[in-house]
Parts: structure tokens; sequence; C-alpha cells
């Protein structure tokens, strides 16, 4: 959401281009000065207000929002910073009046650099083929963040992005009309401090097969002592291995297996972590292209030990139209779910077929369920229910 703030028009004119997000503003301002002074901006023009731009009837062009949060233990996130790229054939691929400079924060800065430029907006013509997204990234301090990348209409037969982070070698795709997160770490390593660690890559798709394998579900349950682990996945083309990860606070993984992946178009995994952590953890599955392309799946939390019998709901609010379900001890039987709107009308229902115990189970709603506040009723096997507030973002 942009905030406008007011322009003073004394000697100096200043434009101030802003984010706002969790009440946390971010974002920098333009100076132009009036006369023959010069200016301290990339170009020798800047439009009195630089906010994003819609095309002539009024359709958002197409938009990249990468946002900088900082990753806190419990797996919350506050807003540090961000930047925006827009396109169309009417920009120009060099630095202009139509980009927004960066100013520092005193904290986290996280901008666009084209040029020796460091920008809040750049604008760029449509992707032809190729392009690539400089990231500048400093006044890091040694913790973890998360990238949300949002993409408005990017999408084009072929196409794909990859963001890629030099310090893990990783490249993980990007949904060019979605959401898409990305969870890393500073260190003491300085490598790990970079400026220039990540870039985002436009190209086309290799010749063979689209890359993207979807995760069309993924559950983990005690099973003894031991977790079990099962995925299940579609287009499962030019993808090499699995590797399964472990993490016991959802933010530090370590990998703990590699399975080959099968030849077939969709398939079903299954694994056993016979060495499981006693009480809770969590998991999370990383596929390896046969090009080096990295792509993950949601993270499921399970516990290992006694517990009391419980059905808790992750993340709240929800993102990226994704539930999860931490089914802790409880009987065996079918349990009903439903979502529903402030009516009162079911917008999505599913059966889970439990086999007692404990297990993790995701639950995927449509992605163009209007954002707002639902209702998740968990009717049991002895018909008593169980509701939860969902926030819907």
């Amino acid at each position: 959401m942009k905030k406008s703030l007011p322009v003073f028009l004394l000697t100096t004119l200043l434009v101030v281009y802003n984010f706002q997000s969790d009440n946390n503003v971010y974002g920098r301002s333009i100076l132009h000065k009036k006369g023959n002074s010069s200016a301290p901006a990339v170009a020798n023009k800047i439009p009195v207000i630089n906010t994003l731009d819609h095309n002539s009837m009024g359709n958002t062009v197409p938009t990249l929002h990468a946002d900088l949060y900082l990753l806190n233990p419990d797996s919350s996130v506050k807003v540090a910073d961000g930047a925006v790229a827009q396109y169309n054939n009417s920009y120009c691929a060099c630095v202009d009046y139509m980009d927004a400079p960066k100013f520092t924060n005193l904290n986290e800065n996280f901008a666009l650099l084209r040029d020796g430029h460091l920008l809040s907006i750049e604008r760029r013509p449509i992707i032809n083929v190729r392009d690539t997204l400089f990231f500048n990234l400093t006044q890091t301090t040694i913790r973890s963040y998360q990238f949300q990348f949002t993409t408005t209409t990017l999408s084009q037969s072929g196409l794909l992005g990859f963001l890629k982070d030099s310090y893990t070698g990783d490249s993980t795709l990007v949904d060019l009309d979605g959401f898409t997160i990305y969870n890393f770490s500073v260190t003491n390593d300085v490598a790990s401090q970079n400026p220039s660690r990540f870039m985002m890559v436009f190209e086309p798709a290799p010749q063979g097969g689209i890359v993207p394998v979807t995760y069309s579900s993924i559950k983990a349950w005690q099973q003894d002592n031991d977790i079990a682990l099962e995925w299940k996945v579609e287009n499962q083309l030019n993808i090499k291995s699995y590797t399964i990860e472990r993490s016991i606070d959802g933010l530090a993984f370590n990998s703990i297996a590699t399975l080959s992946a099968n030849n077939s178009s969709s398939d079903v995994y299954d694994w056993v972590d016979v060495n499981a952590i006693s009480g809770q953890s969590f998991y999370r599955v990383r596929s390896a292209g046969t090009n080096g392309t990295i792509q993950y799946s949601q993270v499921v939390k399970v516990s290992n030990g006694a517990a009391g019998a419980h059905i808790s709901v992750y993340p709240n609010p929800v993102k990226d139209g994704i539930i999860g379900l931490q089914i802790t001890n409880m009987p065996k039987g079918t349990y009903q779910l439903r979502m529903l709107n402030s009516f009162g009308q079911s917008v999505a229902t599913q059966l889970i077929n439990h086999s007692g115990g404990s297990v993790t189970q995701t639950i995927s709603l449509n992605k163009s369920l209007p954002k707002g506040l639902y209702e998740l009723e968990i009717i049991q096997p002895s018909s008593s229910r169980l509701t939860y507030k969902i926030q819907y973002q």
C-alpha cells in the first residue's frame, strides 16, 4: 500500500515514495532542486510524484514487488525494506527520470542496482527472452531474513524466473504471477554479507520440458519413535533428486537424507526418520533439477513423544493459499473440514482420514479466494466441533 506525503515547494522540491506494511513505513526521498542547481538525482528530470505506474485502461503493468523481512525465531516476520520493478515497452533499459532513486535507511537497506545507481523503483522494457535484476542488500546483522516476492502479470509463455543466491548456490524458481518466499541467514561469514549476494534472473525454459515440479501434498506423522514423511509431486520433469531437510526451530534446516527422483511425471515418495528428534521438529523437501534448479516444498511441523491431544493451525495469517494442520495424538477416524466466510457460507471443504496419532496435513485453498477473516470448522469422528479464526492474506 502506498502512502503519499506532502510535497513542500520552497527552493527544494521533496518527493517521497513510500511502502507501508505491518504498520512499518520504508522507502526513501528523492530530492530535486529548482532553478540551475544540480540535482542529486539519477537524471535531470524527476516527476513530482513517482508512484507505481498503471496503463491507460487502469490495469497494473507487469510488476515485481521484492520485500525484505526480519525473520524471528517464532517464524513471525517484520518488514524491513523493499523495492519494485515494473515492465512496459514505454520504459527505457537505462536509468532515467522514470526510475526512483533509493536513499539510505538507518538499518537494513535493500535496493535494485543498475549502472551504479541504487533504485527503489526500476522501470524497464518488457522482458525479451532474458533479463536480470541486480539486488543490493547492506547494513544487515547476524540473523535470519525472509524475501517475499509478489508478481503481477509478469508471466510469459516459456519464461522462467529464478532467485540466485551466490552464497549458498541456490537457484530458486519464482512464481511469475503469484507469491514466492525465500528464507536466508546472514552469519559471521563475510561472504554471507556480500551486498550483491542476490539477483533475479529471467530466462527461457530449457528444451525438453518445463522445469517446475508441483508438490501437491506433504505430510509428516509420528510412527512409534520415528517420524514418517510422505510427499506427492506432479510435473516431475528434469528432476534429479529430493533432499529431506529437518529443523528444530523452523528457520535453520539441515539435510538428513537424499532420494533419487523417479522418471514418471507424478509420484508419491515416503521416507522414515529413524533418528527423529524428541519434541517438536520441522521438515521440508528440496528438489534439485538436472540443470541445478532448486525448489522447496511447504514446511510441515510434527511432534514426537508424549503430548496432549490437540489440533493446531499454522500459519495464521495464511499466505499463498496453504493452511497447515498439526494433528497431535488424536483418535483414528474421519475429520471433516469446512472453511466459512463472514456470512457463514462454506467456501472450501475437505475430508481427512486420520489413522490415529500425530500427523501434519496441508490444505490448499483457492488463491482467488477474497482476502479477509474466515472460520475453519473441524468436525471430529465423535461429532464434536473445533473452530479456528483464520486471517487469509
